[in-house]
């Protein structure tokens, strides 16, 4: 059956008798590029990412990475996943040193970067602090995130779409995935280090 399924169809000898194949010197651009036997589908362009006017960075009261764990959990109950939160407790205790390292960082990075930052403390909610910001002022508030995080290493912080903990930023796995990877592109600008230089 396999011999029989591996010989040349009949079809093909009747088009090679006919003279109906294609030589080499007739295909056409097309006949090149596409694959046979099915054509590429043509695709439109991807969507625009939508610009925000306004980003955050905050310390969220429940770790975004334990979140994330628990999410996987629950998605694939086994024992591989279930090791990464067991025994944890999601919440994340802001203490009088943190608010100590928060206004240390703060005037590091005012006097340093001689940009002004509005911190907001809701007594309730969502984020132990909350600081609004607009795409132009994101590398120094990745300067700040960076610098605060490294004062306060059991912590995570988000900024945006990023996740940063003990100085080092993270993201999503591909965007989507449950699981945080560090995000190798994301860096200091120059002028930045420069001016942070023996702090950072």
């Amino acid at each position: 059956m396999a011999a029989a399924e591996a010989r040349p169809r009949l079809g093909f000898f009747l088009r090679a008798k006919t003279g109906l194949l294609k030589q080499p010197s007739q295909l056409t651009a097309y006949d090149r590029i596409v694959k046979r036997p099915l054509p590429l589908i043509p695709r439109g362009q991807r969507r625009k990412r939508v610009s925000r006017e306004r980003l955050i960075f905050a310390c969220p009261r429940i770790s975004p990475e334990w979140e994330l764990g628990m999410l996987h959990v629950l998605m694939k109950p086994k024992p591989l996943t279930r090791s990464a939160v067991e025994h944890r407790q999601g919440q994340q205790p802001w203490s009088p040193a943190a608010d100590a390292a928060l206004e240390e960082s703060l005037n590091i990075i005012q006097d340093g970067l001689q940009t002004s930052l509005i911190i907001h403390r809701p007594s309730k909610g969502e984020y132990h602090f909350l600081i609004e910001f607009t795409p132009p002022q994101k590398p120094e508030i990745l300067a700040f995130a960076q610098l605060l995080s490294r004062r306060l290493p059991d912590l995570w912080f988000v900024i945006d779409r990023l996740f940063v903990s003990a100085g080092v930023f993270h993201r999503r796995q591909f965007g989507y995935k449950l699981n945080l990877v560090p995000a190798t592109n994301v860096h200091l600008p120059r002028v930045i280090r420069a001016a942070l230089r023996g702090v950072l």
